[in-house]
């Protein structure tokens, strides 16, 4: 699952950056590829950081309803 979370961003920044890059060339805003890329990246790297955090936050979701789930059983 979390494979599949990760190509599907990383697919969607690879179509904006074709867009971006696609801009650039026809020179509409006048900003550089350069600068253009390095905006793309930071936003790969936030989109890197907020998917690391959901995953992590599921994770430790996911425990915790496995610990509750272990002890109601033993409970019962």
């Amino acid at each position: 699952m979390q494979d599949s979370a990760i190509t599907a961003a990383l697919v969607g920044v690879v179509m904006a950056l074709i867009k971006l890059i696609e801009k650039g060339v026809q020179g509409k805003n006048g900003n550089s590829i350069e600068y253009r890329l390095g905006l793309l990246e930071n936003q790969i790297l936030e989109l890197r950081t907020k998917l690391h955090d959901f995953q992590r936050g599921f994770f430790e979701f996911r425990e915790e309803a496995r610990i509750k789930w272990a002890r109601e059983e033993k409970d019962e």
